[in-house]
């Protein structure tokens, strides 16, 4: 049985995320319908970055420093209105990765009428950072498991879902 890719739109936050989020671009970009980055005003080559990958950009104003009450908020919101399947919202350092594949994975949660996916966090560490045009998994093969930063609710169906608490 063939299984069709859900719609899924990808909300990802960023600051001068210049060196990573090539990677985490190229990730979302195999399997996203849409990528949005809302940016906080990034000096560095973030925008370019987000063009060459065709995600929209928003600005997103946190005043030049790290708010979390703020990025909450953004999280909380900023998928609103959508009409996809599923939304993810990261920061520009989190991928959510589907080692059963995208399809079979989602494909299953709807099955389920699952509305939140508290996915398990892993902490990915190199002694370099990647220098490869591919995914970054498969470059850095060292990690460890982070249910404290990573293993966050990112994945959810606003099908299911009226409001998400971000926090």
């Amino acid at each position: 049985m063939t299984l069709k890719l859900p719609t899924i739109d990808v909300h990802i936050l960023t600051f001068n995320e210049q060196d990573i989020l090539p990677y985490t671009l190229r990730h979302y970009a195999t399997f996203a319908r849409r990528i949005v980055v809302h940016d906080s005003f990034s000096t560095d080559n973030t925008r370019a970055i987000c063009s060459h990958f065709g995600a929209l950009v928003k600005d997103w104003d946190t005043g030049g420093k790290l708010n979390d009450p703020m990025a909450a908020e953004l999280k909380n919101n900023c998928w609103k209105g959508t009409d996809a399947q599923w939304v993810i919202c990261v920061d520009a350092d989190e991928l959510v990765y589907f080692p059963s594949g995208v399809e079979f994975t989602l494909h299953n949660y709807m099955l389920d009428q699952v509305a939140v996916v508290k996915p398990w966090g892993f902490e990915l560490f190199s002694e370099t950072f990647p220098t490869t045009n591919g995914q970054i998994y498969d470059e850095v093969k060292m990690g460890a498991s982070d249910d404290k930063w990573y293993a966050k609710p990112a994945l959810f169906s606003p099908v299911h879902v009226q409001e998400i608490g971000y926090g």
